[in-house]
């Protein structure tokens, strides 16, 4: 990872810090006068810490909140497919795969910060033991795969259309649109239709202990479905972008 990458990643760790304060100091000053004791207390406070509307784990921040640095961070992943790096990696597919394999390193890098930041921040404030109890650390981890296959299919529909643009800025507007009205149309329109946003909130779930095996994996595969499908349709596209 190159000094600047590097750079990126540390202000968008930064970012998501202050993000969790700010959105939580609340919770922390009733925590210091009324949960210091019971576990049940404790994990319903980690439920509105993360699940309220304006929710450091919200849907709502996912799909807006995060979306700007996470395409960001994606650009500097990416870089420019500048002429010379189709010319030198000949094979379109193989020159997606590496695009693809930015796009996931990419969003592993926003899921592990995100959870990242949320455990630390619950054992920077909160009794320790009751963190432990609490399972935060184990349905985190659970939580980061859907959040990072999520940010593929965030990253892919960049990436598809970047290859029908020809452009950066083109490309973030249009996915900031495409995400930003399913989030409208998932909280608002048709909120018993399911997009890939209603699947963000299996963290609370998690911890309401409001799941089974079969439930996660049921949205770990919805999620790698709709991850398939557009990688499939995005290396059809690039496959015949014209770079001339």
């Amino acid at each position: 990872m190159s000094r600047y990458k590097l750079k990126v990643s540390i202000v968008t760790f930064v970012f998501m810090g202050v993000v969790w304060y700010f959105q939580n100091s609340s919770y922390i000053d009733v925590y210091a006068d009324k949960y210091k004791v019971s576990l049940d207390k404790f994990n319903e406070l980690l439920f509105y810490m993360n699940g309220s509307a304006f929710g450091y784990s919200s849907i709502q921040n996912y799909s807006l909140v995060y979306l700007i640095p996470f395409l960001l961070l994606l650009q500097q992943f990416m870089g420019n497919d500048e002429e010379f790096l189709v010319i030198r990696h000949a094979n379109r597919n193989k020159l997606y795969n590496m695009e693809f394999k930015n796009i996931l390193l990419t969003s592993i890098t926003i899921a592990i910060t995100h959870s990242v930041v949320n455990v630390l921040g619950s054992f920077i404030y909160f009794n320790n033991n009751l963190v432990f109890d609490s399972n935060i650390i184990y349905y985190s981890f659970i939580h980061s795969f859907v959040l990072m296959l999520f940010y593929m299919q965030i990253g892919l529909i960049f990436s598809l259309i970047k290859i029908v643009s020809f452009s950066n800025s083109i490309a973030m507007i249009g996915t900031l649109l495409i995400v930003a009205g399913t989030f409208f149309i998932s909280k608002i329109l048709l909120p018993s239709v399911w997009t890939p946003l209603l699947d963000l909130d299996l963290l609370m779930k998690l911890i309401e202990k409001q799941y089974t095996i079969q439930s996660i994996s049921w949205i770990y595969l919805k999620q790698c479905v709709c991850v398939a499908v557009l990688y499939l349709i995005g290396s059809l596209s690039y496959s015949r972008k014209d770079y001339l």
